[in-house]
């Protein structure tokens, strides 16, 4: 599997693999200094590659993101400008891998308001590995 970088700073690395039609965001210590604006503009920028890839899966590396965005920029302003550029990627699969001991979302695996997908929350690689992106492959990914 050759994974092809697409971004990477001091904030984030985009990462996407052509034979799971996988985009990836590797989040990273240096968002302890983010503010809004960046979370915002690397937001638009994944949804950007999504788009251009037609990525079917999103996974988010969230085990060193230290930003703490608003609500109002993971609700409204997420669904409203971001949302609706997976759904028209075409994205099926949408997963955040979180610190071990982290609190998992009530919603995990729905579907959210606006999106045409299911996101799904972990807090270990194996989890992630083992179940929701991985076990749809076949469904997802047309071979």
């Amino acid at each position: 599997m050759a994974i092809e970088t697409l971004n990477e700073d001091s904030l984030g690395k985009i990462t996407y693999e052509d034979e799971s039609s996988q985009l990836s965001l590797e989040w990273l210590e240096a968002t302890k200094d983010m503010i809004g604006a960046h979370f915002q503009g690397i937001l638009y920028l994944l949804a950007g590659y999504a788009l251009q890839k037609k990525s079917k899966r999103i996974f988010i590396d969230a085990r060193k993101f230290w930003f703490r965005p608003s609500n109002e920029l993971v609700g409204p302003w997420r669904t409203k400008n971001i949302s609706p550029l997976y759904n028209e990627a075409g994205v099926r699969k949408f997963a955040f891998l979180y610190p071990p001991g982290s609190q998992i979302p009530s919603v995990n695996e729905q579907i959210m308001p606006d999106e045409k997908f299911p996101t799904a929350f972990f807090t270990s690689e194996s989890e992630q590995e083992n179940g929701f992106l991985t076990k749809i492959i076949t469904a997802v990914v047309p071979h």
